[in-house]
């Protein structure tokens, strides 16, 4: 098996918010911006190329998956601190080509407000988790995994904001 001889390595180091790394003449900058598609979502800044490895916090070409640990409601307030650093660059989302900003703004913080917005009417009506499925999501069918994902996240979003 190829991870045979692997062995986990403990770490030795943490941070809170940012920690810088000298890789011999790129700088990496570890950046904490809160929690997203999930709690300890880290994204990495290569300043000497504007280049943003955004990771799981923003998406492009995929939906994104919404698991039951996912807080929406955490990942628009870290998305307000990402959109003031991550304008200006180069975006590597985690799943997807790099981009640029307006692209995964719209494919991520658009979606999760739109979903948001969705549900909000929906719970106001009266609606349940049942009727999560007739949310016109439409508008984001030409990301991938939209067949796969498009209803579980509708109702983990329902779920979330039920309660509020």
């Amino acid at each position: 098996m190829k991870g045979d001889k692997t062995a986990l390595v403990p770490f030795d180091q943490t941070f809170d918010k940012e920690m810088t790394i000298d890789l011999g003449g790129i700088t990496a900058k570890l950046m904490y911006f809160g929690s997203s598609h999930s709690s300890g979502d880290i994204s990495v800044y290569i300043p000497e190329r504007k280049v943003l490895i955004a990771g799981d916090i923003a998406f492009n070409q995929r939906m994104m998956p919404i698991f039951e640990e996912t807080n929406t409601t955490a990942w628009l307030k870290t998305w307000k601190d990402f959109t003031v650093f991550a304008k200006d660059k180069i975006i590597i989302p985690g799943h997807g080509v790099p981009t640029d900003f307006a692209t995964v703004d719209k494919t991520t913080r658009g979606y999760l407000e739109f979903l948001h917005a969705e549900v909000r009417k929906l719970i106001k009506s009266g609606g349940t988790l049942a009727d999560t499925n007739k949310i016109d999501q439409s508008a984001y069918r030409h990301l991938h995994t939209y067949k796969e994902l498009s209803a579980t996240n509708a109702m983990r979003v329902f779920s979330e904001l039920e309660m509020e």
